[in-house]
């Protein structure tokens, strides 16, 4: 039973956000706020893909989110940073 409860745990979290890779595209889609427990997640799956893909271009879908914490706007800077060097980064807004 504990590992259907952790493994439902993770699927949820999963949901937080959805990202695709194109080429050298990747879009990340955030679903709900980025603070502090979402940020650290997404900063080791981002850094493996781009790693991994050969990334060098990042969007970020903005269009669901309402609250950002210092964690969230850390994760963006230094996925920031690592685009720049590689190619670019792109801001979706409604």
């Amino acid at each position: 039973m504990n590992g259907e409860n952790a493994l439902s745990k993770e699927e949820i979290r999963k949901a937080d956000y959805i990202y695709m890779v194109t080429g050298k595209v990747m879009v990340i889609s955030l679903n709900a706020e980025l603070d502090h427990h979402l940020a650290e997640e997404m900063r080791g799956v981002v850094d493996e893909i781009i790693d991994k893909r050969g990334v060098c271009n990042i969007v970020f879908d903005f269009s669901r989110i309402r609250f950002m914490d210092s964690a969230g706007i850390g994760l963006l800077i230094g996925r920031y940073k690592l685009a720049k060097m590689l190619g670019g980064i792109t801001e979706i807004k409604n």
